[in-house]
């Protein structure tokens, strides 16, 4: 058929999986951006239930107040406070950052999408 593209099966699999590792980093990111422009709005940077009523043109009201319910749950707080536990963690007399080690970012790709 015209404009169809043939594409190995294998290849099709790792292009999926390359597709939704993409996607999930994508839409978290959007996610935090729509949380932090909300608390912006609602001039509260702190209380994430101020944030109801300003959720943005691409989410539903109904899903944002369920997102607000989660994001405001003590598991999410917990999960939150470990974070900003570990990206706090001091090593040899400095605040310590997550790498990778001597790892390429080539490599590190491949490795995080399942290419190669």
């Amino acid at each position: 058929m015209e404009g169809e593209i043939y594409m190995a099966e294998h290849w099709t699999s790792k292009v999926k999986n390359v597709w939704e590792q993409i996607s999930k980093r994508q839409f978290s990111s959007m996610l935090n951006q729509a949380r932090k422009d909300a608390l912006k709005k609602a001039e509260d940077k702190k209380n994430i239930l101020k944030a109801k009523g300003h959720e943005p043109i691409w989410i539903a009201p109904d899903v944002w107040n369920r997102l607000i319910d989660i994001w405001n749950s003590p598991k999410w707080k917990g999960k939150l406070e470990a974070a900003r536990k570990n990206r706090m963690t001091e090593k040899d007399g400095g605040i310590t950052k997550y790498t990778s080690g001597s790892i390429s970012f080539s490599t590190q790709k491949k490795n995080d999408y399942g290419i190669g």
